[in-house]
C-alpha cells in the first residue's frame, strides 16, 4: 500500500496550530532530564539551559515525534510556512523571544512546533508540494544540479573551499545555460545546499 502523503494544507495547518520555540519547550522538553544535566554545571547558568532545552528538541524533532515549521529567509518570497529539512538540526543558534533559528548562515522565521502526523505519512512535503501540483515558487533543483556538474565537468569546482563560496558561480551557471532565468530567487545558498550539498561532499571525499 502506498504511503500516504503529507499535503500542504496540512503543513499550514500543523504550523497554524503549532507552538512557538518558547511554548514548545514548556510543553514537549523533558524537564526533568534538563535539570539532572544542569546539575552538573556549577553555575547553572541560561545559556547552558538554553542548549539543554535545544538539545532536547532536537532529539525529538530528529526522531519523527515533534515537526518543525516556519519560514527560510532565503527562499525569497516564499508565500508558504514550510516543513524544515532534519539537516537544520541542531541550529547554530536559536532565539526563544522571536522563535527563529539561525542555520549555515540562513534565518528560519516564526518557527512553530508540533507533534508529527501519524507514523504512516512520508514528510515528502520538504519538497513543498500539494499532491503534484507544485504551490510557490518554482523549485531551481535540477538547474542547481546541471550548472554543479557542468562546473564540476570544467574543472571550475574548487574542493578547497566551502560550498557556500560557490553561490555566485553556480548561480551565474544556472542563467548562463538557461537564458530565460534572469534572477537568484530559489538559488540561495540554502537552496544549493539542499539541492547538491550531499553531491559536493561525497565529490570532496574522492579527492
Amino acid at each position: 500500500m502506498e504511503k500516504e502523503k503529507l499535503s500542504g494544507k496540512e503543513v499550514y495547518e500543523f504550523w497554524q496550530n503549532g507552538k512557538t520555540l518558547i511554548e514548545a519547550a514548556e510543553i514537549y522538553c523533558d524537564k526533568n532530564n534538563i535539570k539532572n544535566s544542569l546539575k552538573e554545571n556549577k553555575n547553572n547558568d541560561f545559556y547552558k539551559y538554553e542548549r539543554n532545552i535545544l538539545e532536547n528538541l532536537t532529539n525529538k524533532i530528529i526522531s519523527g515525534e515533534l515537526l518543525s515549521i516556519g519560514y527560510d529567509e532565503s527562499a525569497v518570497g516564499q508565500p508558504f510556512p514550510d516543513l524544515f529539512s532534519l539537516s537544520i538540526w541542531p541550529p547554530d543558534k536559536i532565539n526563544f523571544k522571536s522563535s527563529s533559528i539561525l542555520y549555515d548562515d540562513v534565518i528560519y522565521s516564526s518557527v512553530r512546533i508540533n507533534k508529527s502526523p501519524t507514523t504512516n505519512k512520508i514528510i515528502s512535503s520538504l519538497n513543498n508540494k500539494v499532491g503534484d501540483k507544485q504551490i510557490g515558487r518554482p523549485s531551481k533543483k535540477n538547474n542547481i544540479i546541471e550548472a554543479y556538474e557542468y562546473l564540476k565537468k570544467e574543472e571550475n569546482i574548487d574542493y578547497s573551499k566551502t560550498l557556500k563560496s560557490h553561490t555566485e558561480i553556480i548561480q551565474k551557471t544556472v542563467q548562463s545555460l538557461h537564458p530565460n532565468i534572469e534572477d537568484t530567487a530559489g538559488m540561495q545558498h540554502e537552496a544549493i545546499r539542499r539541492a547538491i550539498g550531499e553531491r559536493f561532499k561525497t565529490d570532496k571525499e574522492k579527492l
